[in-house]
């Protein structure tokens, strides 16, 4: 076999030789490429961890001094900003806005303007809607949190 062809000389090759070296070449250069990316992929969960590791309690227990469950929150450490964000999910119960339809349609009410063709309900217009309302969609409603996502950037960028 030839010499392996590393993937900083590859990056020095324009696309045309790149094509004209042979399938082991190409396969194995594949390989490369592969193994950095499950290694960047580790590397990015490994700090990401650490940093929520590091700010999560700081994060929770400023959400809770706002009254909030989910959100972003400014953390300050150093010469550096963390936002940190716990975005909210709510998902649905799909049978149970089954129900709410024929309920809204026995009341007369459009029931399109309340739910979309799939059975969701937009976050936005439940939280304008009358608590009589709500009371008809919140048996159907789960509130939970999604990922948490961190920023950090220095002070004054």
């Amino acid at each position: 076999m030839k010499n392996r062809l590393t993937l900083a000389d590859a990056c020095k090759m324009t696309t045309v030789e790149l094509a004209k070296l042979d399938i082991d070449q190409l396969a194995l250069l594949l390989e490369d490429v592969a193994e950095l990316k499950a290694e960047a992929k580790r590397s990015d969960e490994a700090v990401y961890s650490a940093i929520h590791l590091k700010y999560n309690e700081e994060a929770t227990s400023k959400r809770r001094e706002k009254g909030i469950d989910t959100g972003s929150v400014r953390i300050d450490d150093g010469a550096f900003t963390i936002i940190a964000d716990l975005p909210k999910r709510v998902e649905w119960d799909q049978s149970g806005l089954g129900q709410v339809e024929v309920a809204l349609s026995e009341m007369g009410e459009p029931v399109e303007e309340y739910i979309k063709l799939k059975r969701d309900v937009s976050e936005n217009a439940y939280k304008g809607w009358p608590s009589s309302l709500k009371k008809l969609f919140d048996p159907h409603r789960t509130v939970g949190a999604g990922k948490p996502t961190y920023k950090v950037s220095a002070r004054g960028e």
